[in-house]
């Protein structure tokens, strides 16, 4: 689901940290965030989500692939022109692909919060209004 898809690594991050602040995953996210940072994406754009803020897009593909994202994970659907534009991004099988990489760590997300699985030792937190961490 994260390797062996059409998403570029930087676009497949986006997602999964989107995924995780939803979810208010702090394991999933704190893996994530360097991975994140690795694949390119901005230090602004990634405080913004972690936040829970709207962010600040330079780059289209982002904005097309957060709002896929975050429609999903928070309301559940995808509005027309949202769809429309993660078509056109990236294809039939792209989208299909993006929707499954959401739902798969949204599952993992759900396990970890479930289980209150802890950050490695020497690890901070990040997300400071995290509900579901102890």
């Amino acid at each position: 689901m994260r390797y062996d898809t059409r998403l570029e690594s930087r676009l497949s991050e986006l997602a999964i940290l989107v995924t995780a602040r939803a979810w208010d995953c702090q394991l999933e996210w704190t893996v994530h965030e360097p991975f994140a940072v690795d694949a390119g994406l901005s230090a602004e754009l990634l405080e913004a989500i972690r936040l829970g803020q709207y962010p600040e897009f330079e780059r289209d593909d982002e904005q097309t692939v957060y709002d896929y994202v975050a429609e999903l994970v928070y309301n559940r659907f995808v509005q027309e022109r949202t769809f429309a534009h993660a078509l056109e991004l990236l294809d039939d099988a792209g989208v299909v692909e993006l929707t499954g990489l959401i739902g798969y760590y949204s599952m993992a997300a759900m396990t970890l919060n479930a289980f209150q699985v802890p950050l490695p030792k020497g690890t901070k937190p990040t997300l400071v209004d995290c509900p579901t961490f102890r």
